[in-house]
């Protein structure tokens, strides 16, 4: 929702380590990084492990709205889809925060990776106002393309062992971060499918970098945890160890 400048860090290391043929290869340094418990997932935060709250007590969209998420996701279950409050979030969130949980352990948690549970729904409204109110590393909330066209994440839906991102410019789009492009699928969606525990494939992310005279452009393909503060990002162009930051408040 935040951290826009450490997710070019993952695309720019990725493609670095892809293209450059001296030094250490990527697989010792994720080796180096996980040491003896290299492929083994940390338990989630405590944050993380909360039980969510109870299902009948979030109401659930209109019509219209699953409707329309209903055309955008293939396969959701519109009749186990629940709205949000931006209260309910934000007292996820704060947990999460006091906690130093990252946004793997938030987006991995166990009621979320339940198959044939509830699913939840955070419309722009509710975004918007979390995306003020903290920071949490991955995708930007709201921002400009790379030719200076506003664009907004409309939809978070989450649970039954993925999260959807879905975003207003549906025919595909870029945008920049530093001198580096982030680029998202034509269908304004990015989808995360969860493999457990602070561990997730991606789908409909991508994008393109330099270091020096070497460019390359990757898809972003997995996210690990590998440790408290460390992760290991798959991509097209080959893995790499990142830092992981906690969910914090903004400053």
């Amino acid at each position: 929702m935040n951290g826009k400048k450490s997710f070019s860090i993952w695309l720019v290391l990725s493609l670095f380590a892809a293209v450059c043929s001296a030094g250490e290869p990527a697989i010792q340094t994720l080796k180096a990084a996980a040491g003896a418990a290299y492929g083994e997932i940390p338990a989630p935060g405590p944050a993380a492990r909360a039980a969510a709250k109870e299902d009948d007590s979030f109401p659930k969209p209109d019509a219209a709205t699953l409707a329309r998420l209903a055309r955008r996701i293939p396969g959701l279950d519109t009749q186990n889809l629940r709205l949000v409050t931006f209260e309910d979030a934000d007292a996820t969130l704060g947990k999460a925060a006091n906690a130093k949980d990252t946004y793997l352990d938030l987006f991995t948690a166990a009621y979320l990776r339940s198959g044939g549970g509830r699913q939840y729904y955070l419309p722009k409204d509710v975004l918007n106002r979390l995306g003020k109110k903290y920071a949490v590393e991955g995708l930007p909330v709201s921002g400009s393309t790379k030719d200076g066209k506003p664009f907004q994440m409309e939809d978070l839906v989450a649970g039954n062992g993925q999260v959807n991102f879905l975003y207003d410019l549906t025919g595909g789009f870029s945008f920049m971060e530093g001198k580096n492009e982030v680029k998202i699928s034509e269908e304004g969606r990015v989808a995360y499918q969860i493999q457990g525990a602070g561990d997730f494939t991606v789908s409909g992310l991508s994008g393109c970098g330099c270091i020096a005279f070497l460019c390359g452009c990757a898809e972003v393909q997995r996210m690990t945890k590998t440790s408290a503060s460390q992760m290991r990002v798959e991509t097209s162009r080959g893995p790499q160890t990142e830092a992981l930051l906690p969910i914090r408040l903004n400053k």
